[in-house]
């Protein structure tokens, strides 16, 4: 695992990076840590609904920044930013899925990535980025994860086995700064993740077959995808349009402009 993520350009190592029963339960550790009734959270819109629940039962008060065919719109969030700080507010975090966004499909190209970033040191808030869906690229040049854009501790990067092995495979970990893992790692009390499934993963990487595997995904859910595109270009009103994404699961559509 620190080798694939060193491979990605993130800086990982044991004091960095903790385990999870799937990267779930790690997002759902976020509000326990971070969150008190009331405090902000900024969340993109619309988002993994999942995880939204999880902020809004710890008391979090959700600001959702729109999200285009390319993200998150990063201007928006700079005056959601610059504004909350006049309140007197700093946000808890900002969660994001930059990379085939659920449920968009949509994909933050680099100068947004770097632009978020910079705003996170800026006002001094920590950017969660939720990286379930990047190995399944099927098109296009890969763009590196927020993480491998932050030099200042701002970024924990979470990710998750079960897209790319099999949805079974509940293991999940986090990597950031070495003092929000330890704090995450305080609110863990189920304790280390099993050693069976840890094993079984372990060894699975270890063969050199998870690479291939990753491959025969990627025909697939581009076979998928291009059956859905065809279906709603058949099917659907003709001012219904498509974003075809990159990969991932998701595929959006918009209402076509005139």
């Amino acid at each position: 695992m620190i080798l694939r993520l060193q491979a990605k350009g993130i800086a990982a190592d044991r004091n960095r990076l903790i385990i999870g029963y799937g990267s779930s339960q790690i997002l759902g550790l976020l509000p326990l840590v971070f969150v008190e009734p009331g405090d902000v959270v900024i969340v993109e819109g619309p988002t993994f609904l999942g995880v939204v629940n999880r902020f809004i039962h710890a008391g979090a008060h959700l600001i959702t920044i729109p999200v285009d065919e390319l993200g998150m719109d990063v201007d928006a969030l700079e005056v959601t930013l610059s504004d909350l700080k006049k309140q007197g507010i700093r946000p808890r975090f900002i969660y994001t899925i930059p990379t085939f966004h659920n449920p968009t499909g949509a994909t933050m190209p680099l100068f947004r990535r770097q632009k978020l970033v910079a705003l996170a040191a800026e006002y001094g808030v920590l950017v969660v980025e939720d990286d379930a869906y990047s190995d399944l690229r099927f098109q296009g040049e890969a763009v590196p994860p927020l993480a491998t854009l932050d030099k200042e501790g701002w970024v924990l990067y979470v990710s998750t086995f079960s897209k790319i092995i099999a949805p079974g495979v509940r293991l999940g970990w986090a990597c950031g700064d070495p003092a929000i893992i330890e704090r995450l790692a305080m609110f863990k009390s189920e304790g280390p993740v099993g050693p069976f499934i840890s094993h079984v993963v372990a060894r699975y990487c270890a063969s050199g077959k998870l690479d291939n595997h990753i491959q025969q995904l990627i025909a697939c859910y581009k076979h998928k995808c291009n059956l859905l595109l065809e279906a709603i270009a058949h099917e659907f009103p003709s001012d219904i349009v498509a974003l075809r994404p990159g990969g991932g699961f998701f595929v959006g559509v918009i209402a076509a402009r005139h």
